[in-house]
């Protein structure tokens, strides 16, 4: 069974309860000026004399399940603290391509951004250089209160500190992590004669495994959600930890075609050699997983709960273990991560929007996310002894695997421009066509970089 967090409940935030607060959805119907274009004064802690209303986007919202419930609730927790202020949720179309991007681009483009939006990282240089996303080092006139975030309260682990910069400031604050690892089910592995020690540490032996599974059940034996139709930042660890590339450090030129790259997407291809690889959208894989039609899954950190869910209604032993290596190489464990991000233009928004962003990242609210959901604890230190989440960290079997990888995990590429979503699909589907199809890579990946180089403005 899964630990349950020493503190696993909603615990009197530091300013209190309060009464009041109405969680309202809506859109907001204010339409502010670009937020680059004047220069009021830096965000205070508002005053309850004064009311605001602010808006607040979340790819989150979209479907219902866990995650939309716990933001929810944190939302109306975070107005009965703070009565005078009131966040508006606005809930994007469903979006099989980068969750919230097409939303925000429309709303911006009409005039009337979000105030705070969570946005993925495919999508951070997009909102940057074109959506009008505040400079939070300029806006505050210094990085004062960024690095209060990002270094105090438990601070937020080093690698995740720098996910929010553009190519020098500060434009969002760090909200979920999460990364890829290997579940599988330990009890399938028992029944195979494999015993439940079974290495997997390298894809080889991830390989030799699924190959002994896959003849005995007659089926595929592994998943691959990064190698799965649909949106995904996993592919690029799994080619980075391969040895490969997809956008040359500090320029905008894409490295589809590189050797190193070639090299790591045959490497990749290998992995689908005697056809143990099961296909399927990601949806479909954690399904299938889910219901025992095949054992092995490389998989987000947060496909925790459903999983967890799973075995223990089906009477199965669940288990988990880092992302696998290429032989000696280093992983390259990808941020799966979102950003917390200001469009607000007037001074009193600002302040309540600052204040929401802070906290949505302080460690109570982290804690909830973390504990119900699967997410990566990016301040580490509340897993310290005597600390929050000391006994749950303790008791919880899936961490583990997610923690130890954090100092190796890497950013994903984030890619120019407006149509960072068809630079990645055009990847996706040339990796897809390698693996799956037996393209030849070097044919293939030259022609994606074809493509996906027009696709840069």
């Amino acid at each position: 069974m899964r630990g349950q967090s020493s503190a696993g409940r909603r615990t009197v935030r530091r300013l209190g309860a309060l009464a009041g607060g109405v969680l309202l959805l809506a859109a907001c119907t204010s339409a502010p000026a670009n937020p680059q274009s004047s220069a009021p004064p830096p965000p205070r802690e508002l005053p309850r004399s004064i009311r605001a209303e602010i808006t607040f986007e979340s790819y989150r919202l979209s479907a219902p399940g866990p995650e939309a419930d716990a933001l929810r609730g944190i939302i109306a927790d975070f107005m009965t603290e703070h009565p005078n202020i009131t966040v508006r949720l606005r809930v994007p179309e469903p979006d099989d391509t980068v969750p919230g991007a097409a939303s925000l681009a429309a709303a911006a483009a009409d005039g009337d951004p979000p105030d705070v939006a969570d946005v993925m990282m495919a999508g951070k240089f997009h909102a940057i250089d074109e959506l009008g996303a505040v400079n939070l080092n300029k806006l505050f006139n210094g990085m004062g209160p960024v690095d209060d975030v990002l270094r105090g309260d438990y601070g937020i682990v080093e690698q995740a500190r720098w996910l929010g910069f553009g190519v020098e400031d500060p434009y969002g604050l760090p909200f979920q992590i999460s990364t890829p690892v290997l579940w599988y089910n330990r009890d399938a592995l028992a029944d195979a004669g494999l015993g439940t020690d079974v290495n997997l540490t390298t894809w080889q032996a991830v390989h030799e495994t699924a190959r002994v599974l896959s003849e005995r059940a007659g089926r595929p034996a592994l998943g691959i959600t990064c190698l799965a139709a649909g949106p995904s930042p996993c592919l690029s660890g799994l080619i980075e930890s391969a040895g490969g590339g997809l956008l040359a450090p500090g320029s905008q030129r894409l490295t589809f075609d590189s050797p190193e790259t070639i090299a790591a997407v045959e490497q990749i291809a290998e992995l689908n050699d005697d056809d143990v690889l099961a296909t399927g959208n990601q949806t479909e894989l954690l399904a299938g997983f889910a219901a025992g039609e095949f054992p092995l899954l490389l998989a987000n950190s947060t496909a925790e709960p459903t999983l967890f869910e799973a075995a223990q209604r089906q009477g199965w032993a669940l288990a988990n273990t880092r992302m696998p290596a290429f032989g000696h190489r280093p992983t390259s464990p990808t941020a799966d991560a979102s950003l917390l991000m200001m469009f607000a233009a007037e001074r009193n928004k600002r302040s309540a929007a600052w204040m929401l962003m802070r906290y949505l990242t302080d460690s109570n609210t982290q804690e909830e996310f973390i504990v119900q959901l699967g997410y990566l604890p990016i301040r580490p230190g509340m897993l310290g002894e005597g600390q929050p989440l000391y006994t749950w960290g303790q008791e919880n079997p899936y961490l583990q695997a997610n923690l130890a990888q954090s100092a190796q995990m890497v950013a994903p590429p984030v890619y120019p421009g407006a149509r960072f979503a068809q630079i990645d699909a055009v990847l996706d589907d040339a990796v897809r066509e390698v693996v799956f199809g037996h393209a030849a890579a070097a044919d293939r990946l030259s022609a994606a970089q074809r493509e996906a180089t027009r696709l840069i403005r």
